[in-house]
C-alpha cells in the first residue's frame, strides 16, 4: 500500500496536479570524476553476487578518470548505479541526464542495459529503472569503446522538493563485466550551489559557499569520506597514519604501488582490487571479499590447489563447502546431455546403438539401406548433416550440451532447485508478488504461496524460513527438547534439532540484508556491508 501511495503521489508531481510555481533560473551540472565521487553515491538494487565502483583511471572520456563499475552477473539479476540529489524550488523542471559509457562491446543476446532515473523518490530496485514515470532502461549496451546515453524527464513541484537523478546498468545476462562510467552531464536543473543553503549532497569540497570551508586535514578516517578534498580518504590520507582506524593499512598516498601496499587498502596507488581471487594459495585476499585462498570457494573452489579442502559430510545435501569435486556423494555433475529429449545430442557421445529414441537409425536389413545417426557407432554412421537424423520429429546437435557441477554456484545445465538447491535457490527477482498477495523478499513464488519468506500463520507463529501449511509453520524457530533452538530446520523430538545454530552465529540474515561481519551472514557471506 506504501508503494502505492508513493507512486500516485509521483504521479501527481509528474503532470503537475499540485499548484506549480514560476520557472527558475535553470543550470548545468557536468561531473567527470576527476576528484572521485563529488556528490554522487554508489547503490545497488537486487544485489549481484558481487560488485564495486571504483574511481579509475584505466578508462576516461574526459580529463584523466572515470568511474569503474565491475559487477559478477552470474545470477542474471542485479542494478549498480550512482545516484544524487537535487533541490528543486517551485516551479515546473525539465532536467536532462547524459552519461558517457566505456564497453569491450557485446552483441544484443549478451548485453546489459544502460539505465536512469529522475524521480520525486530514490530507486532502490530494479522495478525503480522499468515500471516507473521516472526510471528508463535507456539502451542495450553493445557498442566498443565510449558510447553515450541521454534521457529527460519533467518534474512539477509546488514548493522547495529533494529529487534524485541516477544512472548506472541493469544486469541481463549471466556474465562478469566491467564498465566505465565518465562526463555525466545534468541540464535544466536551478543553481544548487551559492543558494545559502546546504543541501543533501553539497558539502565543503564541493560547495564551500553554502557548507564552509572544507578542514585542513582529514577530520574523520573511517566515515568513507574525503573530508578536506585533496583526493584522498580515510586511512589513503597521510593525515589519519597516527589513527587506530588506520594502525594495519599500509598507503603513502604517492600514486606508486609500493611494497606492502596493496589494492583493498590502498586504491590510489595501486588501483581497484580485481572482480576475483587471483591466486589462491598465496596468502592474499586480492579481490578483498573477506576471504583469502581456498576459503574463497565461489573463486577458488575448483581450482586443483584447493581440490579436496571443502568439508564433505555425505548427508546427501549439497551445502556450503561442497561442490561435485570435493563432495560427489552429496553434489552431482552431469554433461547435460539427456536420453529421451528428441535431441540427438552427437557431441555428448549419443548414437543410434546408445539412444535410440533420440537418435534415427536402421541396422538391419540390406546393408546399403543400413545408417546410424550420431558419433560414428554401428553400421554406416552418419552425422547431423543427414536428413534422415532429423526425421520423425527428432533433431540432431554436434555441440556438447551445458555441464553442471552442483555447488559451483552456478545454476546451470540440468540443476534447478530441487537437485540443486545451493546453486538455483535465489532466482526471482526481489519483492515479486505471489498471486495471494504475500511478497516474496528471499525466494521463489510457487503456486501463490511464497517459499521461504516471512509470513503469518493461522496459529500466530511467525514463518521465518519456509511456507506456511495447514496453519503451522514449517521449518520456524521453535525449541527442541534438549533446549537447542532450531533456526535452520524443523526439531526432532528424539535428537534433538536438526541442522543446529552455526557456533557464533547470533542470527542468521538473509541474502541481501545489511550486515557487519560473516557470522551474522551464517553459510551466506558479509560483502562490503550485505549479505550475499
Amino acid at each position: 500500500m506504501l508503494r502505492s501511495m508513493r507512486a500516485i503521489c509521483a504521479i501527481a508531481f509528474v503532470f503537475g496536479l499540485l499548484t506549480a510555481g514560476a520557472p527558475a533560473t535553470a543550470d548545468t551540472i557536468f561531473e567527470s570524476f576527476e576528484d572521485g565521487f563529488g556528490p554522487w553515491r554508489a547503490r545497488i538494487g537486487n544485489p549481484p553476487i558481487a560488485w564495486s565502483v571504483w574511481p579509475s583511471t584505466e578508462q576516461a572520456q574526459d580529463g584523466l578518470s572515470s568511474l569503474d563499475f565491475t559487477a559478477d552477473g552470474r545470477n542474471d539479476d542485479g542494478q549498480v548505479y550512482m545516484v544524487r540529489e537535487l533541490q528543486l524550488p517551485a516551479g515546473t523542471w525539465t532536467i536532462g541526464l547524459n552519461y558517457h559509457l566505456w564497453s569491450d562491446g557485446h552483441n544484443d543476446l549478451t548485453s546489459w542495459y544502460a539505465i536512469g532515473f529522475i524521480g520525486p523518490y530514490e530507486p532502490t530496485m530494479e522495478s525503480d529503472f522499468t515500471q516507473t514515470s521516472y526510471g528508463e532502461r535507456i539502451d542495450a549496451i553493445t557498442e566498443d569503446g565510449w558510447d553515450s546515453f541521454s534521457m529527460q524527464r519533467t518534474l512539477s513541484v509546488s514548493s522547495l522538493t529533494t529529487v534524485y537523478v541516477a544512472f548506472g546498468y541493469d544486469i541481463v545476462w549471466e556474465t562478469q563485466r566491467t564498465h566505465f562510467f565518465d562526463s555525466v552531464t545534468l541540464t535544466g536543473v536551478p543553481i544548487q550551489c551559492g543558494n545559502g543553503t546546504c543541501f543533501a549532497g553539497e558539502d565543503g569540497c564541493n560547495c564551500p559557499a553554502d557548507c564552509g570551508a572544507p578542514p585542513v586535514s582529514e577530520s574523520t578516517c573511517g566515515d568513507g569520506k574525503d573530508n578536506d578534498c585533496d583526493g584522498f580518504p580515510d586511512c589513503t590520507d597521510q593525515d589519519c597514519s597516527a589513527d587506530p582506524l588506520c594502525a594495519d593499512v599500509v598507503c603513502d598516498g604517492d600514486l606508486v604501488c609500493d611494497p606492502g601496499e596493496i589494492a583493498c587498502d590502498c586504491f590510489t596507488d595501486c588501483g581497484a582490487p580485481p572482480l576475483h581471487e587471483s591466486v589462491c594459495d598465496d596468502g592474499i585476499d586480492e579481490d578483498c571479499d573477506g576471504y583469502t585462498d581456498c576459503d574463497d570457494l565461489m573463486d577458488c573452489g575448483l581450482q586443483l590447489v584447493c581440490m579436496g579442502t571443502g568439508d564433505c559430510d555425505s548427508d546427501g545435501t549439497c551445502e556450503v563447502g561442497e561442490d561435485c569435486n570435493n563432495c560427489p556423494t552429496d553434489c552431482f555433475a552431469g554433461s547435460g546431455a539427456s536420453c529421451g529429449n528428441g535431441v540427438c545430442e552427437i557431441g555428448d557421445g549419443e548414437d543410434c546403438l546408445s539412444c535410440p529414441a533420440d537418435c534415427n537409425g536402421n541396422q538391419g536389413g540390406k546393408p546399403s539401406g543400413r545408417y546410424c545417426c550420431g558419433d560414428g557407432a554401428g553400421t554406416n554412421p552418419v552425422g547431423c548433416g543427414d536428413a534422415r537424423c532429423t526425421a520423425s520429429g527428432n533433431t540432431c546437435t554436434t555441440e556438447p550440451a551445458v555441464g553442471s557441477c552442483c555447488g559451483d554456484a552456478v545454476c546451470e545445465g540440468t540443476e534447478d532447485e530441487v537437485n540443486c538447491a545451493i546453486d538455483c535457490s535465489f532466482t526471482c527477482s526481489l519483492d515479486s508478488q505471489c498471486a495471494d498477495g504475500d511478497s516474496c523478499t528471499i525466494d521463489t513464488c510457487d503456486a501463490g504461496l511464497c517459499v521461504n519468506t516471512p509470513m503469518d500463520c493461522d496459529d500466530a507463529d511467525a514463518c521465518t524460513t519456509d511456507s506456511c501449511s495447514g496453519g503451522t509453520c514449517v521449518n520456524d524457530p521453535i525449541t527442541c527438547n534438549d533446549g537447542d533452538e532450531c533456526t535452520t530446520d524443523t526439531c526432532d523430538s528424539v535428537s534433538g534439532c536438526v541442522y543446529t545454530p552455526i557456533p557464533g552465529c547470533t542470527s542468521c540474515l538473509s541474502r541481501g540484508e545489511s550486515c557487519s561481519s560473516n557470522d551474522e551472514c551464517c553459510s551466506n557471506r558479509c560483502f562490503k556491508g550485505v549479505c550475499k
